[in-house]
């Protein structure tokens, strides 16, 4: 992949016309993309597209509840006579400066009712009075109609007509001298005022009359920049208006958002400026430039700017508040600029710089924009807007990243190594934290401590106390829950309807089921429109019902109005309007005619356009009783309860369930790529553990110290997780590099790291200093969880792969994978378990059985068979062969002998029959899992002297049993046979016995005496027929014997190794040499032994014990095969590519039968060889060079040499073009070095040169679809 990069550098570095033209286009198509993005600043883009919220959603974006502001003005002396009038003075200044300034801004003021409405509504409750009575209603008009109050009602009319006000009042007197009409009208102050209120001067005041109210509808609260602009302005109006007698103030869920953003703003300038100088300040020291700090932008920019082009060429909008946390994430992307500022200080070349840090750069950012796009699970505009934001911006980072800043680079003309004074980052980068035990065991116990108390870790599901509330606003708040009731929380009963009338329909049934709930004291009030805006099927209703009324009683009320009128003068036909009321016949009014009465009061109540048709009720009552409520009015497709607790505890709720399958799906996604890219599933696991871990110890902490989640850093966390991959990978990255180069250059992943941490740290954690609580909570979570991703990485993720790959502070020649590590786990577990069971449950009960002492020990030797021959065959990777075995082996007592390469031998032996005991020593005799069965079934103590030893093995001999002893004394680390020891040879001199030698080989391969971990391999336990050492064969002594049958045995692991270790049973154990140094290297290694058929035909024709020299060749694949076939060759592998050779060195290092150079193959010294081996080597250079070298290795072939040549034939034109497309790809892609044009050699060529030095040429042609042609050239 680095050098796909390096070929794009090289390209543009040549054509900065391009680059200056593709430039000026990209500003250009940001500027033009930005211009015409629209954004939505809708808050309710939050809310999930579920149907509960998308309903609350469609009614607060119909309705203006969330618009509303209420402006109080107040008098500071509550005694003062005149306070009503200087309360309206002062408040119609204000209302008249608001409105004028602010038209646009203002959908509505309700403030005073005009004299024309008044009478308008009048008329309309007059003309159509029997609709708006209830029976409280019919009740007070028996009592006003009452004989004895007729009279009364006339005399205060009169009064009231001969005094000043007669004038104005005199109509209505004589329309409606018992003012019935009032009842109706009545109705309204419940919607306008309520009880807190009442009306001085068409005004609204408080009952105190000390407090004067309006109420202001912004015209769209959702456009942020004109409420603001509103807000600003009534601050200017308020403070202007003040006055030592009256003052002024407001609150409402816009003042409250604009104090919000204001607070915000003014945070984030502030800490970005901090945290904008420290970063210029921290990176100018540690890199001593300072234009570098503002190189480390210009990515970032490029890929917010790339993200903001295609959501616009997807979308046409995104959400501003998507953007606004989006552009916090995109810290992530300056951490790509400094891995590759940090890496340039080691590196000189561009290509070398290219080489480290794309892979780990491109897996981060794919892995971190997965995570984002998994945001995409939460059904919210907001969620989704934000993961395309932040993916693209992030892909687009890490590309612009590792093509633009590369030619930047080169204008810094950089040596090739920074040998300054090291930094402190550099200093702690340099610790090895992972070889500090007390730190590691430290740190797993706090995991495990920090994962109990994670799970106290609470979620904040008040979104209120995630706001900014200034002291005036508090003040404000806790005022008006003093004075009226619109701060309190509410419920909200909404019914919609296809219609508006539908919708009255819906409301006017579930009314009844209100009236009961008030009735039943759960209900403390609620405000409906349905006394004043009515269906016609009510309405109806409502006139039969004055019909019946009045149908006994007008008569005698119209007869006694006329004679106690007279009595006080009135004329007869004084009250004819009020007559013609009661015998009125009324109609039910169509709902288009309350039109008058929505627009002053019910606006708030009532939705009818094309999106919604919906009536609105307003319900009172105390918090304890709304699961009361909650419970007896059911949500239906028309009938929905919401209030704003609900709604964001809903949110929460739905963000904390989704939030939690969004951990799962990004983690699993993470996980995969993981995978894909590192191609084992062990570096996943090690690459994946930390970011595990430091989730655990966030959530821990936050638990520890009872740090609450919220709705704000819950989406920080994916930031934290995407930090937490980005360090995981490129401390991952260092390690393999170590592993497959024996570089070490993993401090500079580190010192990468921390320079993100320390920067990523400080820039986050001073938002503390910031006053609005969400950005406080987002910097103790922030600083909290890159902490921890930081520590994890310096040292759970270097331990776990020290402890894959060494052994003991070595590194180990085969890396554990996971199948080695299950089943070797599994292994000790069941063999602990199978001891114990011998210890403690078995020889116990044998011990008290009624049997003989014998009995009861060969049973304890039974169940040692049964154990070890379970424990064995339960590694299916590691089977067995038996030669010459069979069930009378052991039949009769025999000394045997064995070598001894591994803890497995007991085993493998001990399984063969039931009576066998091993001559042990000290330690296994007293080893507390297996050292009782061992001591109960009489195995013999090795340390005693050898005269006791053989009187005990003759004893237990005489009782039937087989004797095993290893006369090696110890296990051989090197599997080969080691000096064996006289003890055995002398009980068998003394006691007569002949020997019956078994060899084990494989079983130090499968589980090495370094080792603890069991490997890939087949075991043989091979019995050879007793020998009577009487005989003199092995000679006369029992030291002649010792050191005979040592040359016996290694004659005959000898003769084994022939035949176990060919190329197809030694390709997992190469394999497995090349594991852990990337996906494309171990996969190639596999395609090739495929296609070479494990080169199964080069090993046959090279001798075994031969010199041979390999020259090309690559990661040393098949020298390496070549060496483990066995260690009589003696190998040099030669190939000009240096990273390649070190890679071969390091796979190889336990091999001392082989070596390899970096050199060019036409200059180095090639030695005398038996063998040489040119590979796919000839086609890398011109022709006369191909002859050259294949002179050169003529020259120092030794005679009844070989020299294998395996290249393409140029003479086969049409097979040499798939070569030639592979060869393409190998070369353009960095897999293979070039220096000069290919050049395929002539299979003529390759003849004739053999011809000149007198050699014999065999051509062996095995492949269908490339040329290449196999040519084997004998001396």
């Amino acid at each position: 992949m680095g050098q796909f990069f390096i070929f794009i550098n090289n390209y543009l570095i040549k054509r900065k016309w391009l680059v200056f033209s593709f430039a000026i286009a990209f500003i250009a198509l940001i500027i033009y993309s930005v211009s015409n993005l629209k954004t939505d600043e809708d808050f309710a883009a939050l809310f999930p597209k579920e149907k509960n919220f998308e309903k609350f959603n469609l009614v607060l974006k119909n309705s203006s509840f969330a618009d509303k502001i209420v402006i109080f003005f107040s008098v500071t002396d509550t005694t003062n006579e005149n306070k009503t009038s200087l309360l309206i003075d002062r408040a119609d200044i204000f209302v008249d400066s608001v409105q004028n300034k602010f038209k646009s801004q203002i959908k509505e003021i309700k403030y005073k009712i005009s004299d024309e409405d008044i009478l308008s509504l009048y008329d309309f409750f007059y003309n159509n009075l029997p609709l708006f009575l209830n029976e409280e209603d019919y009740e007070e008009i028996d009592k006003r109609i009452a004989d004895s109050t007729i009279k009364t009602t006339l005399q205060k009319n009169l009064n009231t007509l001969i005094s000043p006000v007669g004038i104005a009042m005199k109509q209505f007197l004589l329309k409606d001298p018992f003012g019935f009409t009032a009842l109706a009208i009545n109705k309204l102050n419940q919607f306008q005022i309520g009880e807190n209120f009442s009306i001085i001067e068409n005004r609204i005041f408080s009952k105190d009359k000390n407090d004067l109210f309006v109420f202001l509808t912004v015209a769209n609260s959702s456009n942020t920049g004109e409420t603001k602009q509103l807000i600003s302005g009534l601050n200017k109006f308020r403070i202007s208006n003040q006055s030592q007698f009256v003052s002024v103030n407001y609150y409402g869920a816009p003042v409250v958002a604009a104090a919000n953003a204001e607070r915000i703003k003014k945070d984030i300038i502030l800490t970005v400026s901090i945290t904008l100088l420290f970063i210029f300040l921290f990176l100018s020291l540690y890199f001593r430039n300072y234009i570098l700090p503002f190189l480390l932008f210009i990515p970032v920019i490029a890929g917010g700017g790339i993200s903001l082009i295609v959501i616009y060429l997807l979308k046409g909008e995104i959400s501003a508040i998507s953007m606004g946390v989006g552009s916090v994430l995109l810290g992530i992307g300056i951490d790509y600029s400094l891995h590759f500022f940090t890496h340039s200080k080691r590196t000189g070349s561009v290509g070398g710089l290219l080489k480290d840090i794309s892979v780990p750069i491109l897996m981060s950012s794919i892995t971190t924009a997965s995570a984002f796009l998994c945001l995409f699970v939460v059904k919210s505009n907001v969620f989704q807007d934000l993961g395309l934001f932040a993916a693209v911006s992030i892909l687009s980072t890490a590309f612009a990243t590792l093509i633009i800043l590369p030619l930047i680079f080169r204008s810094f003309k950089k040596s090739k190594t920074d040998t300054r004074e090291m930094f402190f980052p550099d200093k702690i980068a340099f610790i090895s934290f992972e070889n500090n035990k007390s730190l590691i065991i430290i740190i797993l116990l706090l995991s495990v401590v920090f994962y109990f108390t994670g799970k106290k870790t609470s979620f904040n599901e008040n979104l209120m106390d995630m706001n900014y509330m200034s002291d005036e606003l508090t003040e404000a708040e806790e005022f008006l829950n003093n004075k009226t009731a619109f701060a309190k929380s509410s419920y909200y009963l909404v019914a919609s309807g296809k219609s508006f009338e539908d919708a009255l329909l819906n409301s006017e049934k579930i009314s009844f089921q209100l009236d009961s709930l008030k009735n039943e004291s759960v209900i403390k009030e609620y405000f409906s429109v349905n006394s004043i805006i009515m269906s016609p099927d009510v309405q109806m209703k409502k006139i039969r019902k004055w019909n019946v009324y009045w149908r006994d009683k007008k008569e005698n009320l119209i007869s006694s109005i006329v004679d106690n009128g007279q009595s006080l003068r009135f004329r007869p036909d004084a009250f004819e309007e009020f007559f013609q009321l009661l015998n009125r016949e009324y109609k039910t009014v169509p709902i288009e005619k309350f039109s008058k009465i929505k627009r002053l009061y019910f606006n708030d109540y009532l939705i009818d356009n094309e999106d919604l048709s919906a009536v609105i009720t307003l319900i009172k009552t105390d918090r304890k009783q709304k699961a009361t409520i909650r419970k007896s009015i059911k949500d239906t497709d028309v009938i929905f309860l919401f209030d704003r607790q609900e709604v964001s505890e809903g949110l929460i709720s739905v963000v904390k369930s989704q939030f939690h399958v969004l951990i799962l799906l990004s983690s699993f996604i993470v996980f995969l790529i993981l995978l894909i890219s590192f191609g084992r599933i062990e570096l996943t696991i090690i690459s994946f553990v930390p970011i595990v871990l430091s989730w655990i110890w966030t959530v821990g902490i936050m638990g520890l110290f009872n740090i609450q989640f919220n709705i704000f850093n819950i989406i920080i966390s994916t930031f934290i997780f995407g930090l937490g991959v980005d360090y995981s990978i490129f401390i991952t990255k260092g390690l393999l590099h170590k592993l497959q180069f024996n570089k070490d250059n993993i401090f500079t992943f580190k010192t990468s790291i921390l320079l993100s941490a320390i920067t990523t740290i400080f820039g986050t954690g001073v938002l503390v200093f910031a006053q609005h609580p969400a950005l406080k909570s987002i910097a103790l979570v922030s600083v909290i969880g890159i902490s921890s991703a930081v520590i994890i990485s310096f040292t759970i993720q270097p331990f776990l792969f020290n402890f894959l790959t060494k052994s003991k502070g070595r590194k180990r020649a085969l890396p554990i994978t996971l199948f080695n590590f299950i089943f070797s786990i599994s292994s000790v577990v069941y063999f602990v378990i199978s001891s114990v069971t011998l210890t403690i449950f078995i020889i116990p009960i044998v011990r008290i059985l009624p049997i003989k002492q014998k009995s009861k020990k060969l049973i304890v030797h039974r169940g040692i068979k049964f154990f070890s021959k379970t424990v064995v065959y339960h590694n299916i990777h590691v089977p067995k062969i038996l030669v010459n075995f069979n069930k009378d082996t052991f039949k009769e007592p025999v000394l045997a002998i064995s070598n001894h390469q591994s803890v497995l031998d007991l085993v493998f032996l001990l399984m063969l029959h039931h009576r066998i005991v091993i001559v042990s020593n000290k330690r296994a005799l007293t080893n507390p899992f297996y050292g009782p069965a061992i001591r109960f079934a009489d195995f013999i103590y090795s340390d005693e002297g050898l005269d006791e030893v053989a009187e005990i093995v003759k004893q237990r001999m005489d009782e039937g049993y087989s004797v095993i002893i290893f006369p090696e004394g110890t296990r051989s680390a090197d599997c080969k046979i080691k000096r064996f020891h006289k003890g055995a040879f002398y009980i068998a001199e003394k006691l007569n016995l002949k020997i019956m030698p078994v060899l084990l080989h494989g079983a130090g391969q499968a589980l090495n005496k370094n080792e603890f971990f069991l490997r890939r391999g087949i075991v043989h336990i091979k019995v050879y027929d007793k020998i009577d050492f009487t005989e003199g064969k092995f000679g006369n002594s029992y030291r002649e014997h010792a050191k005979a049958m040592r040359r016996f045995y290694t004659a005959e692991m000898k003769k084994l190794d022939r035949e176990v270790w060919v190329p197809d049973r030694l390709k997992q154990n190469l394999i497995n040499r090349y594991i852990f140094r990337g996906p494309v290297l171990e996969w190639y290694l596999r395609i090739k032994l495929r296609l070479e058929n494990n080169y199964n035909f080069i090993n046959t024709i090279v001798p075994r014990n031969a010199v041979i020299t390999d020259i090309g060749c690559g990661y040393g694949f098949l020298p390496t095969l070549l060496a483990l076939v066995t260690d009589e060759r003696k190998i040099l592998g030669i190939d000009y590519d240096e990273n390649k050779i070190l890679t071969a060195k390091y796979c190889a290092e336990d091999l001392k039968n082989l070596k390899f150079i970096s050199a060019d193959a036409l200059t180095v010294k090639i030695p005398q060889s038996d063998v040489i081996i040119l590979n796919d080597i000839l086609h890398y250079m011109s022709k006369e060079k191909q002859v050259i070298l294949l002179e050169r290795c003529f020259a120092v072939l030794n005679d009844n040499g070989i020299v294998i040549v395996r290249d393409a034939d140029a003479d086969l034109k049409k097979r040499t073009t798939g070569t030639r497309i592979t060869e393409f790809f190998s070369t353009r892609f960095g897999f293979n070095k070039t220096v000069e044009k290919l050049d395929f050699v002539s299979g003529k060529l390759i003849i004739d040169t053999a011809k000149k030095f007198g050699m014999e040429t065999e051509i062996i042609d095995d492949t269908k679809f490339t040329s290449n042609i196999t040519y084997i050239i004998n001396r």
